[in-house]
């Protein structure tokens, strides 16, 4: 491992955008993979973001091959 950057912060501040997003394209969504699947969908990203917030972590790491 050369260097490793914990992102988790930077990363779960989107949370809300994410869903937002998911939101303005739900129509588009819906008609491309069906109503009930893009339903069950936010509510379990929403379940996740809520229970999951602070134990999730984003990491990005930089190996070399030996």
């Amino acid at each position: 491992v050369l260097e490793e950057l914990d992102c988790s912060a930077q990363v779960r501040r989107f949370y809300g955008d994410f869903l937002r997003r998911l939101e303005d394209q739900r129509d588009e969504l819906s008609t491309a993979y069906g109503k009930d699947r893009i339903d069950a969908f936010r509510s379990g990203m929403t379940t996740m973001f809520e229970l999951c917030r602070e134990k999730i972590g984003y990491y990005l790491i930089v190996c070399q091959k030996p």
